[in-house]
């Protein structure tokens, strides 16, 4: 999933991105308490952040100069 404007590559929006990884870093935290009480045994968040990319790897993945 790609939240960027597709009709500006090279323009993405960091605020949203921002966010979201500060979410899924918030949900590895909670999760670890609930794997430390043996409440579950893995992180269901786990790899999540691979399915929004940050804007520096969207910047490498289309080759973009962002500078």
């Amino acid at each position: 999933m790609l939240i960027f404007n597709h009709n500006n590559p090279a323009k993405s929006r960091l605020r949203t991105i921002h966010a979201i990884h500060e979410i899924i870093t918030h949900m590895h935290s909670i999760f670890s308490i609930a794997i430390k009480d043996d409440y579950i045994h893995k992180d269901p968040s786990f790899g999540l952040a691979d399915k929004f990319l940050s804007a520096h790897k969207f910047a490498q993945k289309h080759d973009l100069n962002t500078n």
